[in-house]
C-alpha cells in the first residue's frame, strides 16, 4: 500500500504511533486491524492464521495430490483441483501488486499547515491538538520535505503531554519516501523514537527509549521500494486512484512508526458533503480494511479527502482505546 499513514498522539498511544495517522488515532487501530499475520503482546508476537496462508495450503495440498499415483477420478474433482491452484495464484497477484505502481504521485505545496484536532465522537471532547507543517526544501541537487508536528493531550499540571515530531522526505520524479522520522515527547510521558530507512538496502531500523524507566527497543525491518512509510502516509494517499469511482482499490504494506509491518486495503466508497470546521467540503471518502482473519471485524476506518486537488484529507474516524474518535482538520494554509 504504507505509502507513506501518521501518529499515535501522548500518553499510551505514543509508543504506537502512525506519523500523521498515529497523530489521527488511526495506530491502535491498525495495529489491532490491519496485521494479517499476528499480534503484538508486549514485546512479543503472537502469530495467527492469514487468508494467504489458508489459501497457500489449499493450492499446496492441491498441487500434492495432483502429483500423487494416477487413479480414476470424477471430472468435477478434476476441475475443482485446477481451480484451487488458479484460486491461490489469483489471490498471490492480487494482493502482493506494489501500492507505488497504484498510486500517483500526490500534489504537495511548498508550505502547508494546519491544525487537527483528535476528538470523541460521542461528545466532541477533545483529546489531542495537533500543529503540523510540511516545508518543501532544495539543497545540494536535492528535495525535502521536512514535515513537523507539535501537539499536546489538552491536559493540565502532572497529566500533560507535549510532544514533538518531523520527518525528512525525500522527493522523487515519481513519489515521495521517508528517510528519516522521530518523536519526543515530554511531561507526563517522557519516551523518544526514531525511524531510518536505508531503501537501497532494502532495511529500516527502528529505535524507542522511555527516558523514565530506561527501557529500549531496537530492531531492523526489511523493507522493499513499494513499501509505505507510516509517517507520510496522508500524503501519499493524495495520490490514490479517485478517477477511477466507488470500488476503487489498493492493497499494500505499511510500515509503521512502532516498528511494525502491516497489511491492509483502501476502498473508494464514494463522494460525500462533509460539514467540517472549514465549512462543507465535497469529498472523497475512503475506507481502510484489513487483510487476513482479523479483517472479518465489524470495525470500520474512513477517510475523506477533498475531491479538488491536491486532494488533502480533512476528517479520519478512528479509535482511542474502545471509543470512536474523529480527527478533524480546523485550520489549513498552502502557499
Amino acid at each position: 500500500m504504507k505509502d507513506e499513514l501518521r501518529p499515535q498522539s501522548g500518553g499510551r498511544r505514543g509508543k504506537g504511533y502512525l506519523g500523521r495517522f498515529d497523530r489521527v488515532g488511526f495506530a491502535p487501530a491498525i495495529q489491532f486491524i490491519l496485521h494479517p499475520c499476528g499480534r503484538r503482546s508486549g514485546s512479543s508476537f503472537i502469530p495467527y492464521p492469514s487468508s494467504f496462508t489458508l489459501f497457500a495450503v489449499l493450492a499446496a495440498g492441491a498441487v500434492q495430490r495432483q502429483n500423487a499415483a494416477p487413479e480414476p477420478k470424477p471430472l468435477f474433482e478434476a476441475n475443482m483441483r485446477i481451480l484451487a491452484v488458479l484460486l491461490f495464484f489469483a489471490f498471490f497477484f492480487l494482493f502482493t501488486t506494489p501500492a507505488r505502481a497504484q498510486l500517483a504521485k500526490p500534489q504537495v505545496a511548498d508550505n502547508e499547515s494546519g491544525l487537527d484536532k483528535v476528538q470523541l465522537i460521542k461528545n466532541d471532547e477533545v483529546l489531542y491538538n495537533m500543529k503540523w507543517s510540511w516545508t518543501r526544501r532544495r539543497a545540494e541537487g536535492q528535495t525535502f520535505l521536512i514535515c513537523k508536528i507539535v501537539g499536546d493531550n489538552g491536559k493540565r499540571g502532572a497529566e500533560r503531554i507535549d510532544w514533538t515530531e518531523e520527518s525528512k522526505i525525500e522527493e522523487l520524479p515519481d513519489r515521495y519516501r521517508t528517510l528519516s522520522w522521530k518523536k519526543t515527547s515530554t511531561g507526563a510521558e517522557q519516551m523518544d523514537w526514531e525511524m531510518h530507512y536505508d531503501w537501497d538496502a532494502g532495511k529500516a531500523t527502528y529505535a524507542f527509549t522511555d527516558r523514565a524507566t530506561g527501557k529500549k527497543e531496537n530492531k531492523t525491518l526489511r523493507v522493499d521500494p513499494d513499501t509505505i512509510a507510516g509517517d507520510a502516509t496522508y500524503i501519499a494517499l493524495r495520490g490514490f486512484p479517485f478517477e477511477k469511482g466507488p470500488g476503487a482499490s489498493i492493497v499494500g504494506k505499511l510500515c509503521n512508526t512502532d516498528g511494525t509491518l502491516l497489511t491492509g486495503q483502501i476502498i473508494l466508497r464514494g463522494e460525500e458533503k462533509l460539514s467540517t470546521p472549514l465549512g462543507t467540503i465535497d469529498t472523497y471518502k475512503l475506507e481502510l480494511k484489513p487483510q487476513g482473519l482479523v479483517g472479518m471485524l465489524p470495525t470500520k476506518l474512513f477517510m475523506w479527502f477533498t475531491k479538488d486537488a491536491p486532494h488533502r484529507v480533512v476528517r479520519f474516524d478512528g479509535f482511542e482505546g474502545l471509543s470512536r474518535t474523529k480527527t478533524v482538520v480546523h485550520e489549513y494554509n498552502a502557499k
